[in-house]
């Protein structure tokens, strides 16, 4: 999974900078600049959090986060 595109885009879309977004989060802008780089993976709270904050429903947010690799055959 990778929430961090995510959470970049939408942040981005917004129009946000990254300690704006992550302020509005409730997190530190550390916090935020790893989920970005995919060094961490958010809480549901921090997607809710987003989701709840810009709008983008959470299924939208999982379903962008799904990498080829996440599938298992």
């Amino acid at each position: 999974m990778n929430y961090g595109i995510v959470f970049k885009q939408v942040r981005e879309a917004t129009g946000m900078s990254r300690p704006e977004l992550a302020k509005k989060l409730g997190m530190t802008k550390s916090a935020l600049w790893k989920i970005e780089n995919r060094q961490s993976i958010p809480k549901q709270t921090t997607i809710d959090a987003l989701s709840k904050l810009t709008g983008v429903p959470v299924a939208r947010i999982v379903i962008e986060s799904i990498e080829p690799e996440d599938f298992f055959v």
